[in-house]
C-alpha cells in the first residue's frame, strides 16, 4: 500500500491487519496478532479468522499504554 494511502484512511474505515501494522509502522502482522491476544487493542470478529480495525479505537488503546517520564 502507498504511503499515500496512510493519510486517506478515515477512522470510520476498516483495517485489516496488514493495513493497520503498516499505519502502525510495524514491520509485520504478528505484532498486531500479539496485540489481539493480549486484548491491547480492539478489534471486530467477523468471520472464524476475519477481524477487521477501526484505526481510531486503536489509536486511542495504544494512548493508553503510553509510559510517561518521571519527573
Amino acid at each position: 500500500m502507498p504511503a499515500t494511502h496512510q493519510q486517506t484512511i478515515s477512522n470510520t474505515e476498516l483495517l485489516t491487519k496488514e493495513q493497520l501494522a503498516e499505519c502502525l509502522n510495524l514491520p509485520s502482522t504478528r505484532m498486531v496478532g500479539e496485540l489481539m491476544r493480549k486484548r491491547r487493542i480492539p478489534y471486530i470478529k467477523l468471520g472464524h479468522k476475519t477481524v477487521r480495525f477501526r484505526l481510531s479505537a486503536v489509536m486511542e488503546a495504544i494512548s493508553r499504554l503510553e509510559v510517561h517520564a518521571v519527573k
